[in-house]
């Protein structure tokens, strides 16, 4: 069920540059929210009309509070950043299909580039605490943009790639795997276009030979499957992210030129 509701900022903080964890009081997301799941937010007027999606970072059903992590990289997130506590924010969700955890999952790896770790901490946290061992390859541009990993769920072991060598090896993400993919029996992956299609190229030409599922975020206009603004193409036919995902198999999805979706992290 999706709910509507005014929701109470509890903390806004910039944890990284330009990256942003904001804490809000929403009792139905909370006690509904599930990991791989996100919420729309009304964050303006005019330009800014149209919601936004966000990923649910953190879920805790006790004290009715989601956590959304985000880079601020428009208009719409720009304005969501000068919200402080005490101010309120229009949600609409729990939206998208929960992923689905394979019973057989106990060794669990995670790759996230850029802001694409914000739909991976909520699933990390519940694989830890299913008693899965979980791994995090996390990339980004630099040390600068990096989610801290003090605000990681306790119990994930963490690697870290950077493209200017600042943190970690120096290189991408993708690379990490090649070294991780072994012992995994589940892999998940949310990331920019080119890491998602450099990973679809790698188990193509052999170099990685398990299944991965992918969290896709594409741009959306409304977050029920109305617009068809977050297509797919899969070898199963056209998918929406916002209706069939975002969890969907990387191998499925068809990353021909005319296409591959454009996802917008």
């Amino acid at each position: 069920m999706v709910y509507k509701s005014e929701a109470l900022i509890i903390e806004q903080n910039e944890i990284a540059r330009d990256v942003f964890q904001l804490r809000i009081e929403a009792a139905d997301v909370a006690s509904n929210g599930k990991p791989g799941q996100f919420v729309m937010l009304a964050v303006g007027d005019g330009d800014t009309f149209l919601r936004r999606p966000f990923a649910l970072s953190s879920i805790n059903a006790e004290s009715n509070q989601v956590v959304l992590v985000y880079s601020k990289a428009g208009i719409g997130t720009g304005e969501l950043a000068k919200r402080t506590p005490g101010d309120y924010v229009d949600v609409l969700g729990p939206l998208g299909s929960p992923i689905e955890i394979p019973e057989s999952a106990k060794n669990v790896v995670l790759v996230a580039g850029g802001i694409g770790i914000a739909s991976l901490t909520a699933l990390a946290e519940e694989t830890v605490n299913l008693g899965c061992t979980v791994t995090l390859l996390y990339g980004a541009q630099s040390n600068y943009v990096m989610y801290p990993g003090s605000l990681l769920p306790n119990g994930v072991r963490e690697l870290t790639a950077t493209e200017d060598g600042s943190a970690g090896h120096r290189g991408f993400v993708t690379h990490l795997l090649l070294h991780e993919e072994e012992t995994a029996d589940w892999i998940v992956a949310c990331g920019p276009t080119p890491m998602l299609e450099s990973l679809a190229r790698m188990q193509k030409d052999g170099s990685l030979r398990k299944p991965i599922t992918a969290l896709m975020e594409l741009r959306m206009g409304c977050g029920f499957g109305f617009c068809y603004g977050c297509t797919v193409m899969t070898d199963d036919g056209l998918k929406l992210v916002c209706k069939d995902g975002p969890a969907m198999q990387l191998e499925t999805i068809d990353w021909s030129e005319e296409s591959a979706p454009r996802i917008h992290l």
